[in-house]
């Protein structure tokens, strides 16, 4: 399917590599000023310095960056913006990173997913982001994420959605779901994960 026409809205693709030499790819969309007019290169770099820390970097409070809980085979080696304005080209941002808990990984299928809900129903208002797998030390004795992990997880979200303003805020983006079939946005007001790892069968090697 063609990338949508949506007002303001960026397509921010992360990506790198798995244990084994398998890749992992995940896609959030973000709202530059309300969709009143389109970012600009400069805001793309204040978004990404924001963005990379659901990964990467300093927590937001009691929140945690994702590759805190996985091991040093899980990199994150780029991050690729494009503005859905039907004519942007992209832009690419080289990224040096990798996960920092010991333990062993979980295949590169598993992946723990953090589900994006906003304030309509529907498909096309709700997001799915298919982390990474994570290290076996950080899964509770029954194979399921702890409540902890879980939590420090979405608290990282919910302050990423603080610091990036909304829309009358500096640096004035929001976070949320963007439906390529209804070329729409809806902002995201939290986001959610369950006990569960699911599995992305493309991941593994």
């Amino acid at each position: 399917m063609p990338l949508p026409v949506i007002a303001g809205v960026t397509r921010c693709a992360f990506s790198g590599a798995l244990p084994g030499g398998a890749t992992w790819t995940n896609v959030l969309h973000a709202r530059y000023s309300g969709g009143a007019s389109a970012p600009g290169p400069a805001d793309i770099v204040a978004l990404d310095a924001l963005l990379i820390r659901l990964y990467s970097g300093a927590a937001f409070g009691s929140g945690a960056a994702w590759l805190t809980n996985c091991i040093a085979g899980v990199t994150l080696t780029k991050a690729s913006y494009t503005v859905l304005n039907g004519t942007a080209l992209g832009q690419d941002i080289v990224k040096a990173l990798a996960g920092s808990v010991g333990g062993a990984s979980l295949p590169s299928e598993c992946a723990s997913v953090l589900t994006i809900r906003s304030a309509q129903r529907g498909r096309s208002h709700r997001g799915r982001i298919y982390l990474p797998c994570c290290s076996t030390s950080v899964m509770a004795a029954d194979g399921t994420m702890g409540t902890a992990l879980r939590n420090a997880t979405t608290l990282q979200w919910s302050g990423l959605q603080t610091a990036l303003g909304g829309a009358l805020v500096a640096p004035f983006w929001e976070l949320g779901v963007a439906s390529y079939l209804l070329s729409v946005f809806t902002p995201s007001v939290a986001a959610t994960m369950d006990a569960y790892v699911d599995v992305q069968t493309r991941r593994r090697n």
